[in-house]
């Protein structure tokens, strides 16, 4: 129930804990006297939203099937919400407010960053009275016996702590469509490196958002699924009990039989129980990747392996509809396989195109282009080429979508005159050979979104050396790592 609270209260925290965010909004107080105490505001506003937090977790379970205590707990959540809209606000300007000041144009938005500010302030007034209005409807509404935990309380709270009901929709996401969209494709690519995906970065930029939305809509697609809260205080077996009960298993959480099996029999059950099922985990506020590590074995099932050497054949099919438009392969490909039917005379319809260990030869990115000239969305994974990848004049004229990912041999890309006039997002990721700025990359006017990240150590160099931060000023998401 107090999910969203969480959610707000940490934000707070990430956005208080930007010590160049507040020395800058201390310097635009001298402009305007409504930021000079905003710190104070958001301070104060953590320690209501702690303390309401504290409330919920105390009131008795039984109490919580109440309408008046459902009601007040809306109320509660409302608030927290514009909260974590402010504070996803305050962390965006403040990060672009950082960003201006090292890049020396702090001075020449100074004035922007004051009505910002000033419309945060003004709006964490308003939360400040929601918050009161809050406190109030508790006072008068609420019994006193209502918010005294009952001894079950603590065992549903760790029964249902990991639960998110009704708590990110999609008019939350604003901003993070993109991510969300290409999050959701990851979940489905049939590809073993994709059954692992990291979403990290600062605090603010909304990860549990996104995360959250993406896990409530597609849940319902696998017959397994579990969200688990780790935070620092986590024990392997106590990590292995909570997923065995949240996948199904029929005995009661503390019940003799779970309680006495040790991490490895713990790890057997669950491999037993996910043997034949489809299944989505996602382990929330993980302070240490080895927290993942000490688990995954549990995930992992030796059966069902195929030879990554046997190839592919795909000359027997003929789609008989034009709406397949989408295509996700990983495997090795016979050698005539873009001549088969489904490429030959269906190609002309597919818009979406994925493919991982599918060995196209010296120079896939010209093949590909030569045959499925529609495609809005490419992505080659895991793949051998030549060292230098090229897209001609003209490649590709619809893709918005390109992702080249974990190609080994690849240290140089061309990208030359009229090709991808359309492209929206270009992700490069982890060519460790790739040591020079992409030939061409300032060309595409049309860029919105650009990761570099993997690459090899001189990558860097190279790109702030070449004075590719000035040359590529039109592209609003630029991501390094």
């Amino acid at each position: 129930m107090a999910e969203a609270v969480l959610l707000a209260l940490t934000k707070i925290g990430d956005a208080l804990a930007n010590e160049i965010a507040k020395e800058l909004i201390a310097k635009l107080s001298e402009k305007v006297n409504n930021v000079k105490d905003l710190d104070e505001k958001i301070e104060q506003m953590r320690k209501q939203l702690t303390t309401m937090n504290n409330v919920i977790l105390q009131i008795g379970t039984a109490y919580l099937t109440d309408e008046v205590v459902k009601g007040w707990i809306g109320e509660v959540r409302k608030v927290a919400y514009r909260v974590e809209d402010v504070m996803d606000k305050y962390s965006y300007y403040s990060v672009q407010m950082a960003e201006e000041w090292f890049l020396k144009k702090y001075f020449i938005k100074a004035s922007h960053y004051v009505i910002v500010f000033t419309e945060i302030a003004n709006e964490v007034v308003k939360i400040e009275k929601e918050i009161k209005q809050v406190i109030e409807l508790k006072d008068q509404w609420l019994h006193p016996s209502q918010l005294v935990s009952d001894p079950l309380t603590e065992m549903e709270r760790q029964r249902s702590r990991d639960s998110f009901p009704e708590l990110v929709k999609d008019e939350d996401l604003v901003g993070i469509e993109d991510n969300r969209r290409l999050l959701t494709e990851w979940l489905y690519t049939d590809e073993l490196d994709s059954k692992v995906i990291t979403v990290s970065g600062m605090g603010g930029l909304g990860k549990t958002t996104l995360v959250t939305n993406v896990y409530e809509r597609e849940k319902i697609n696998f017959s397994a699924h579990a969200w688990m809260v780790v935070s620092q205080t986590y024990t392997v077996d106590a990590l292995l009990r909570k997923l065995l009960w949240k996948v199904g298993y029929t005995e009661p959480p503390l019940s003799s039989n779970i309680d006495k099996m040790d991490v490895y029999d713990l790890k057997e059950e669950i491999k037993r129980m996910l043997k034949v099922r489809k299944c989505l985990i996602v382990l929330d506020d993980v302070w240490d990747q080895e927290a993942y590590f000490q688990i995954r074995d549990a995930f992992q099932n030796d059966e069902g392996s195929r030879d990554e050497n046997e190839p592919l054949c795909f000359e027997a099919l003929k789609p008989r509809s034009t709406e397949l438009h989408r295509l996700i392969i990983r495997g090795q490909w016979a050698k005539w396989t873009l001549d088969y039917p489904i490429f030959r005379s269906h190609g002309k319809y597919l818009k979406y195109l994925a493919l991982s260990w599918c060995h196209l030869g010296e120079d896939p990115l010209g093949m590909l282009a030569s045959h499925l000239s529609n495609l809005t969305y490419l992505r080659l994974n895991n793949m051998h080429s030549a060292e230098t990848l090229v897209l001609d004049a003209e490649a590709f004229p619809y893709l918005k979508t390109l992702v080249l990912q974990k190609m080994p041999d690849v240290n140089q890309i061309k990208i030359m005159d009229g090709a991808l006039p359309c492209i929206e997002g270009l992700y490069i990721v982890s060519l460790p050979k790739l040591n020079k700025v992409p030939q061409g990359i300032e060309s595409l006017s049309s860029l919105k979104k650009l990761w570099l990240t993997s690459l090899h150590k001189d990558f860097k160099i190279q790109w702030n050396g070449n004075g590719m931060h000035q040359k590529t000023m039109h592209v609003a998401e630029i991501y390094f790592m």
